[in-house]
């Protein structure tokens, strides 16, 4: 295929416009005012192709009318040749007509943009204040089930009466409820639930996540200052237990307070933590934390991260108030429930009803002083999937307004808003086919071909989501996420007392939270939403993921500080898309791109030394799964091949030999139906890799004929292998083929391995033209489609 030309890239106008002659790139600025704005200043991210904007050059754009505007771009993250991979761009429209579109061209430039000196005289202000409540909190364990091992049984005809303060609860067991297993004591647990919630007007029992409550119930008051009280079972002669524990202590409700003007005040005038700077935009970090009004003292966890974005010279701000609960190592971690009210200059600008902040987690809400820019960027998408910093979604696909309009219901009807999961699974483990599980989730996905405002709300509400999800530990030394340098046996998913010395974590207090986290079904919640913002938050936050990550696995496992991601084959696959999300997309300045970029590239020397250069491995190049010798698990493979062909199309070095041992079965598989490997079965599950010996099948026929002994390649695709739809393994495989095409393209155009994986591509969606439908009907989250280029 030939490489078409930058100017034909820009001359697609499948987002709706096209970029001036001789320009890198565009965006449209579209309105949501009906009113005209002036002076309106944007702040974007942009993905760069490689060499576009070289090391050294800067930026001017063109309005569609001939204006010239300055282009501020900060936060830089290059590639090896030094050009920029990503920025993110500030620009100042000079007008935008109420529900007009403005099409801005970039341009290659020599010349620096003037840098105006840093803002004086600020009147920024904002005033945060905390209603801090710690009602009681009583967790009950009924029964003593040891796992899927029966405890002592709660007999039929027994009563068991529990007292609240005096009020007294009482249930008869029946068959239902009869036993000491799990199940059924579970089923006790949710029966008081629902009797305490029917008939007590002051207690409330609620049980917490999705799997996590199992046989536990917890009791607290209706009114957040209901004061204490006691919870005692009564005895009537049964002998199955029932553990009272005391999670949390009544204490009186304070009052917390976090200023940020003098803070703001202060870091402008040391010129310090500065995300942006430049003629359009200076944008400020802050942390203040939330102190006692009466002692004056800061809580230990809870703090107020501003990243204060200054424009006009200060005359207006736009502020991303981040709300943490999520020091590493400070004392007291765990939930805690307050009100949030926020003033700027005597105006209300938060107002945020009683919430449960989850240990470990965080969230964000943008207030404005002064005007707010009432407008949003649209990428030019043929550009931003040409950049190859993403995968090359299909973005013909005619996608139907009634499949956004019920996006958008949908949305409309979830749990959102702080500490919520909108469409995120709480259970990470739950079965199945899940919404956040493909190289982007299936909102991003619909965002990227679409870029309609309705999938753009479900995206950032689900990377909003991500932030209450307990994975997110802040080093107190270094203000950023945890890393293995300093904490190399530091554990967060193995409890408080794992890690040896400074590297264990504090008791967490409180832990019940919905979610259950884990690396093998996580989705890439922040990165596209980072790729299209700028928002710091959003980079925090995939940083976080990425952190999270090597810290989850045990530390021997992963070889200690190495931060390797030794987990099932899509643990590793979704672990390391995660990391280098991180390593490609972080600022060149950030304190963490070395230390991502080395992870990334000591786990790359993993993934080598066990596949291509290792030495018990399959000559056909099947993966084994690491908790069963002898099985392979094709559609986990295949997520692995999905990623690592990412990070070799982006231009990330060292991992091809990886890439190049796994593809001879992955790819494979789609082209050898004359050596006897019938495309038919070509996207079953699991195949078996060694024989009764233990060892490898070595040819194609042998291998097949192990697993399907069949005597003839039958036409179509095993229905098994789900060939109409567009979220199975028939989807996947296509995904697979596609992006495996484009890694080795951006290698060699002409090499073997190319037409092998663009022949493989072409079988298969010959035998599943179901599924080109579907993508655009019902899910996209598959649909990425060999590059022309």
């Amino acid at each position: 295929m030939t490489d078409p030309s930058l100017a034909n890239i820009l001359q697609d106008n499948v987002s709706g416009f096209t970029c001036a002659q001789g320009a890198i790139t565009c965006v449209q600025v579209r309105s949501s005012s009906a009113s005209a704005q002036s002076n309106v200043p944007m702040t974007f991210g942009q993905p760069f192709r490689q060499g576009d904007l070289p090391s050294g050059k800067h930026l001017v754009a063109k309005t569609s009318g001939g204006a010239i505007i300055p282009v501020q771009l900060d936060a830089l993250a290059s590639r090896a040749d030094g050009s920029a991979r990503f920025g993110v761009v500030s620009i100042q429209l000079p007008t935008l007509q109420a529900g007009g579109k403005e099409v801005v061209s970039f341009f290659v430039t020599d010349q620096a943009p003037v840098t105006p000196p840093r803002p004086v005289g600020t009147n920024y202000s904002l005033d945060l204040t905390m209603r801090l409540y710690q009602p009681q909190m009583t967790m009950l364990t009924f029964g003593n089930p040891n796992g899927w091992t029966d405890g002592t049984p709660f007999v039929v005809g027994e009563t068991v009466e529990l007292d609240l303060g005096g009020e007294v609860h009482s249930i008869t067991i029946d068959a239902q409820l009869a036993g000491g297993s799990l199940t059924n004591t579970e089923r006790l647990a949710k029966a008081f639930m629902n009797k305490i919630n029917q008939d007590s007007t002051r207690f409330l029992a609620h049980k917490i996540g999705d799997v996590g409550a199992w046989n536990n119930l917890w009791i607290t008051t209706r009114s957040n200052e209901g004061g204490a009280f006691t919870v005692t079972r009564r005895n009537t002669g049964g002998s199955a237990p029932i553990t009272i524990t005391n999670k949390v202590n009544y204490a009186a409700a304070r009052t917390l307070t976090a200023s940020a003007g003098n803070a703001v005040r202060t870091a402008i005038s040391q010129d310090a933590k500065l995300h942006l700077r430049g003629p359009v935009a200076h944008e400020y970090t802050v942390v203040v934390p939330f102190k006692d009004t009466a002692t004056n003292q800061a809580h230990p966890q809870l703090t107020a991260r501003l990243h204060v974005r200054l424009l006009d010279g200060g005359a207006r701000a736009r502020t991303d108030v981040v709300i943490e609960n999520n020091w590493a190592y400070s004392p007291s971690p765990g939930n805690y429930l307050y009100e949030l009210t926020g003033t700027s200059n005597g105006q209300t600008v938060l107002s945020q009803p009683a919430l449960t902040h989850y240990h470990h987690a965080r969230w964000h809400k943008v207030v404005w002083q002064g005007q707010a820019v009432q407008a949003q960027v649209r990428h030019h998408m043929p550009y931003f999937m040409a950049t190859r910093v993403v995968w090359n979604y299909n973005l013909k696909l005619t996608v139907p307004d009634s499949l956004l309009q019920t996006e958008s219901t949908r949305l409309a009807s979830a749990t959102s808003g702080p500490m919520a999961n909108v469409f995120l699974t709480p259970y990470f483990g739950t079965t199945g086919g899940r919404q956040e599980i493909g190289p982007y989730p299936r909102w991003t996905a619909l965002f990227l071909v679409t870029q309609d405002d309705r999938a753009r709300a479900s995206m950032m509400a689900n990377a909003d989501a991500a932030g209450s999800v307990p994975i997110h530990y802040r080093d107190e030394v270094t203000d950023a996420p945890l890393d293995l340098d300093r904490h190399p046996t530091a554990a967060t998913l193995f409890g408080y007392n794992s890690g040896t010395n400074n590297d264990r974590f504090p008791e967490v207090l409180d832990t019940g939270t919905i979610w259950t986290p884990d690396i093998a079904h996580q989705g890439s919640f922040a990165f596209v939403p980072y790729l299209i913002t700028g928002d710091q938050f959003y980079l925090d936050e995939l940083m976080f993921w990425a952190a999270w990550n090597m810290t989850a696995i045990a530390p021997g496992y992963r070889n200690y500080a190495d931060g390797i991601l030794n987990d099932q084959v899509r643990g590793q696959a979704w672990g390391l898309r995660a990391l280098g999300e991180a390593a490609r997309i972080a600022p060149d300045s950030h304190g963490l791109k070395g230390y991502f970029n080395t992870r990334l590239q000591k786990n790359i020397t993993w993934h080598n030394q066990k596949t291509a250069y290792g030495s018990d491995v399959s000559p056909l190049g099947l993966l084994e799964k690491p908790d069963q010798r002898g099985l392979s698990g094709l559609w986990q493979n295949d997520f692995l091949s999905i990623v690592m062909s990412q990070l070799v199309d982006d231009g990330v070095t060292g991992i091809k030999p990886a890439l190049d041992w796994i593809s001879e079965y992955n790819v494979g598989r789609f082209t050898h139906e004359t050596e006897g490997y019938c495309l038919y079965k070509a996207a079953r599950d699991y195949v078996n890799v060694r024989d009764g010996s233990g060892q490898f099948y070595t040819t194609w026929r042998s291998l097949y004929q192990a697993n399907f002994p069949e005597t003839s390649c039958p036409a179509g695709v095993d229905p098994n292998s789900l060939p109409d739809s567009a979220s199975a393994h028939s989807a996947i495989a296509r995904a697979m083929l596609a992006a495996s095409f484009n890694a080795q393209l951006s290698v060699s155009a002409n090499s073997a391995l190319t037409a092998e994986a663009l022949l493989g591509y072409r079988n298969w969606t010959s035998r599943t033209p179901l599924i080109d439908g579907k993508y655009a009907t019902e899910d996209p989250t598959w649909a990425i489609i060999p590059r022309a280029n």
